[in-house]
Formats: C-alpha cells, structure tokens, sequence
C-alpha cells in the first residue's frame, strides 16, 4: 500500500490496456420507444467482430494466386441482462421485427471504458494517491461511473436486426441463481471510433 508521501510511477493513458468489466450500449437510432433502458445494464456483451471475405486470383502466368478483398461481415453481437418483471425491452423489438409495424432496424452506440478521474485515483482507490489518501478523496468527492470512468474506445452498430431471443435461463426449482435473458443482434455495419486520450 502506497504512503501519502510516496511517488508510483503511472503510465501514459494512451498505453494503458482496457479492461472488459466497463461498457454500455447505447440506442442512437431516435427512435421512441427505445430497444434498451438506459437505466439497466448488461451482464455480458460479445465484442464486435469484422470477417473479411477474400477470394483468390490467378494472375497470368505468377505461380502463386493473390488474394482479393471482396468485403467484409459484422459479426453478431449477444447481449445478457438480467430478468426483471417490468422489462420486456428485448421482446418487443423481437416482435417489432416480426410484424414490421414499424422501423425496426435500430443504431447502436458501443463504448468501453477506462478508469481515471481529475486526481488519478481510480474508482477502487488506486493510483499516485492510493490507499488512505484515494479513500478519503473517493469520500470527500463521491466518483460515481460516469466520473470515474472515461470512454476509451467506441464502436457505432449500424442497421441492427434482432435474430435470436431467449426469453431465461433454464428453469430450474433448485437453483438460486439470477434468471437472465440474452438477445442476438446482427449489425449490418461496424465503425470503430478511437476515443483515446
């Protein structure tokens, strides 16, 4: 544990790695009502994945064949949320998609962020002024998610389809567990936007 006098090197926030605890997606598609509340998380998110399609070509008489870009596919992204009696969010863009009553196709903003605050202290109370100083500061100025954290990087979702729904986990009457609903979207489009500092 770090003295209040003592000095702990930090490295520069462009180097730092980005840990996968701290994310939110975000429904930019304006529309009402929106695909998720913002007031509930996620339990799990896959990250957004891009497959280059190639074919290769023989050119004249070069022994070897060259490949070719054809395009790209985005991958899908599964989201996990935790089951509740008033939230119902996943369902009913599963059944906008269904009856086509409406635009469908939504925006979505993913952001990954990083730890940081004003005086280096993270939201754990680590930092240049770690242990007793960082609590004390964490007390004095309360660093909630929004302050503690900054976005590091962010991706834009274009054109999204809902293509699997799973309503909870399995039931099971001896389990205490969290019931958990998932829902498979499918961007058509994925632009990555740096966000480092």
């Amino acid at each position: 544990m770090a003295s209040p006098g003592s000095f702990i090197p930090r490295t520069s926030r462009i180097s730092d790695y980005l840990n996968t605890l701290h994310f939110h997606l975000l429904d930019i598609s304006f529309q009402i009502p929106t695909v998720f509340n913002l007031a509930f998380g996620f339990r799990h998110c896959t990250p957004p994945e891009i497959t280059i399609d190639v074919r290769e070509v023989k050119e004249g008489t070069f022994e070897y064949r060259k490949p070719v870009v054809q395009g790209a596919t985005a991958g899908p992204i599964t989201l996990q949320q935790g089951a509740q009696l008033f939230n119902s969010d996943f369902y009913d863009w599963v059944q906008s998609a269904l009856k086509a009553t409406q635009s469908y196709r939504r925006n979505f903003l993913l952001l990954q962020f990083t730890d940081v605050s004003p005086f280096g202290v993270g939201s754990n109370g680590t930092g240049p002024l770690g242990g007793t100083v960082g609590s004390l500061i964490n007390a004095v100025v309360p660093l909630n998610d929004l302050i503690a954290r900054i976005p590091g990087r962010a991706w834009i979702l274009s054109d999204c389809v809902p293509t699997h729904y799973r309503a909870a986990s399995d039931f099971d009457p001896l389990s205490g567990d969290i019931s958990i609903m998932e829902l498979t979207l499918q961007p058509t489009t994925i632009d990555e936007i740096s966000l480092g500092i």
